[in-house]
Parts: structure tokens; C-alpha cells; sequence
């Protein structure tokens, strides 16, 4: 089967998701239950203080807003996670699906499926937490959710700048390449794979600013004229996706040549 089915590729979803079922639904209920009982620790180090509750909300959403990316990310780099035992590589590649159908699929489980996941235990705890201090306090229900979804809004519209376009896929650009890097990362390694990701990225991080200070390089996107877009925009635009497509294609070769029985560290 090498032509990509629209059906198979769903139904293999479906496995995935019927097999992980139970571990998905103890998961998050557990982080749900974590976030509850994070928030009302924060309360009660506040309730006798003379903060403003909305401060409080606004802390608790920057704090936890850190975990729910963190969270992600360790998602999306668990690519094999849930097919970490002989019995199930077997029974996952023995499925009767095309290479790129069981690559796609774990790709929009870890991707997709287990950051709602994430998400909606915010949602849980945060609605719980939010009940909670009404009940003990009378406080007004507020929920944090909002403050959480805006986070995400696009920089320009965050910092009440004039929308831009460019600058906009420039931000889709490198949230696509770090995406592409943990997949890749998720599909070569077996064990840490988060954690040695993570590290690489960091000393990348840390020689491309070195290189940034030592050739007077220093700028941010806020420093870039809306009415002329700097060609730096375009140029790393373009970058970000290309680097990106690249990681998804030999991510997906190299998911092409995973074994069931593999070594200790990698995937191959």
C-alpha cells in the first residue's frame, strides 16, 4: 500500500486512540487534579496578603502557561511513547496502513490528541480552582482560560502593534521548525529524547547569540519598521519552513526504517 487513503489513515488514528484510551483519560485526570491543587496553593499563599485577585489569576496563567508548553513539547517528543513495548510496535506496524498513514498518525496523536489532552486538563483544574475559591471566599468566578488562550495570540496583536502579515508567518515559521525538531527528535531516539533535544537546541541557541553579539547583530522583531518589512523577515521565513519541511522529511524516512526490536537508545 503506497498510495496515502484518507479512511486508513483515520481508522489507524482510531487504533491508536482505542489502545491509549485508558492511559489517556488516568493522565488527564491526574494533571487536571495537578493543576487544581498547583492553583490553590498559589491562592493560599496570597488569601491573606493585599494582592489583587486578578494579579493572583494573572500569575497563576504565566505559571502554569509554562508547564502546558513544557507538557507539549515532551508530547511531541514522545513519538514512540506509547509504542514502547515489543507487543505494541508489532501490533502498530502490523496494522494494514501505508508507511505515511502510521507516520501521520502518530505525528497528529502526539501532536494533536495529547495536547487537548494537556488543554483540557488546564480547563478541569482551572474550572475546579475557580468554584473552589468562590465557595471558600465569595470571589467572583474568573477563570484563567482566556489569559491562557491570549498568550498565544500573535505578537503584534498582543502588544497592540498594527498587524503584520510578515511578521506573523515569520512567528509560524519557527513555531513549525520547533515542531519539526522535536518530531525529528522523537523519531531517532528512543529514551530522552526531549531532554536531548532540548540541550542541542540550547547550545544552538546559545552559539547563534554569540555570533549575533560578535558580528553587531542584535535585534528583536519589535525593532522592525511596520511600514517597511526588513528583508531579514522574509529570508528567515522562508528559512523556518524549508528547515522545517526538511525535518519531516527524514523524520518520516527515518519511521520508514524503524524496527520492532531496536537498540537501547535509538529507534533504528
Amino acid at each position: 500500500m503506497k498510495r496515502f487513503d484518507i479512511n486508513r489513515f483515520f481508522r489507524t488514528l482510531r487504533w491508536l486512540i482505542t489502545e491509549n484510551k485508558q492511559k489517556l483519560m488516568l493522565w488527564t485526570s491526574g494533571s487536571a487534579v495537578g493543576v487544581f491543587l498547583m492553583q490553590m496553593f498559589f491562592y493560599m499563599m496570597i488569601r491573606n496578603s493585599q494582592e489583587p485577585y486578578m494579579n493572583y489569576i494573572a500569575m497563576v496563567m504565566g505559571f502554569c502557561l509554562f508547564f502546558v508548553i513544557l507538557a507539549s513539547m515532551i508530547s511531541i517528543s514522545g513519538l514512540f511513547s506509547d509504542l514502547n513495548t515489543k507487543q505494541r510496535r508489532i501490533a502498530f506496524f502490523s496494522l494494514p496502513a501505508a508507511n505515511l498513514e502510521k507516520y501521520l498518525a502518530l505525528v497528529v496523536y502526539v501532536g494533536v490528541v495529547n495536547v487537548a489532552c494537556i488543554f483540557l486538563a488546564y480547563v478541569v483544574g482551572d474550572t475546579l480552582r475557580m468554584f473552589t475559591v468562590s465557595l471558600i471566599d465569595k470571589y467572583e468566578l474568573v477563570s484563567s482560560v482566556p489569559m491562557l488562550l491570549e498568550a498565544f495570540k500573535p505578537s503584534d496583536l498582543q502588544h497592540g502593534l498594527h498587524f503584520s502579515f510578515p511578521i506573523l508567518m515569520l512567528e509560524c515559521g519557527m513555531m513549525l521548525w520547533g515542531h519539526s525538531v522535536y518530531t525529528l527528535g522523537g523519531t531517532f531516539f528512543r529514551k530522552y529524547a526531549f531532554v536531548i533535544v532540548s540541550m542541542s537546541l540550547f547550545v544552538l541557541m546559545m552559539v547563534g547569540t554569540y555570533c549575533l553579539v560578535h558580528f553587531s547583530m542584535n535585534f528583536t522583531l519589535s525593532d522592525f519598521d511596520r511600514s517597511y518589512i526588513n528583508p531579514v523577515v522574509y529570508l528567515g521565513t522562508f528559512l523556518f519552513f524549508a528547515l522545517a519541511c526538511l525535518n519531516y522529511v527524514q523524520s518520516y524516512r527515518l519511521f520508514k526504517r524503524t524496527q520492532i526490536i531496536t537498540s537501547k537508545w535509538i529507534n533504528l
